[in-house]
């Protein structure tokens, strides 16, 4: 497994929520966690389009506070495998 780090967008507000790219497995809507997004609020479609550009299914999480302890810029995505994100 790889993991790769990249900013997507133009953004610098805070993240406060994940988009999260699974690929699904037999009788399962989350299944591998191949990706994830951190985004503000109003970039949320971003991380979405993100995770779905490579056929994952998306889930957005709930607004997570532990963004908040962390500050992390909106756009900051990762990949956990070698899933095609382009």
């Amino acid at each position: 497994m790889s993991i790769v780090f990249e900013t997507i967008g133009t953004c610098t507000a805070r993240a406060v929520r994940r988009v999260e790219g699974y690929t699904a497995v037999a009788r399962g809507l989350h299944g591998r966690l191949d990706a994830d997004v951190c985004v503000c609020d109003q970039h949320i479609d971003l991380g979405v389009d993100y995770v779905t550009a490579a056929g994952l299914t998306s889930y957005i999480c709930p607004p997570n506070p532990a963004l908040a302890e962390h500050p992390t810029v909106c756009g900051t995505a990762t990949r956990y495998t070698s899933a095609a994100v382009q």
